[in-house]
């Protein structure tokens, strides 16, 4: 039967997740899984810094404040979502038709004005 052992060490309390078994007679424990520091009454994992890696990198927070924008000011009822990505390009960066695939790609714009593919012919 599997339950919570708590280890107390210098540094902390440490939970892990065991089984009782007996051999020749004594009762033992086989460790099953690591649950995390004991901290405040509530396992805490921590995670190596060099476990850490990164997917992507992608602008956020000044479109959302550019849509937000064209949403006050009612744009979004008008306009295509194609013109609209092209106007949040050009206030954003100075980008070229030609590189503007690319570049779309590293913000949140298709997100935020749910657009499926990012076509230039269908920007100009």
């Amino acid at each position: 039967m599997a339950f919570i052992k708590k280890t107390k060490k210098k540094s902390g309390t440490y939970l892990e997740l065991v089984e009782s078994y007996r051999e020749n007679g004594k009762v033992k424990h086989r460790f099953k899984k690591y649950l995390g520091k004991d901290i405040d009454g509530k396992p805490v994992r921590r995670v190596k810094t060099s476990d850490i890696g990164i997917e992507s990198v992608k602008r956020y927070g000044d479109v959302l404040c550019i849509d937000k924008i064209a949403q006050d000011l009612g744009l979004h009822e008008f306009l295509d979502k194609n013109v609209l990505l092209l106007a949040y390009s050009h206030l954003l960066d100075d980008v070229s038709m030609n590189n503007m695939k690319e570049w779309v790609k590293q913000t949140e714009i298709p997100e935020i004005l749910e657009l499926e593919t990012v076509s230039t012919k269908k920007t100009l």
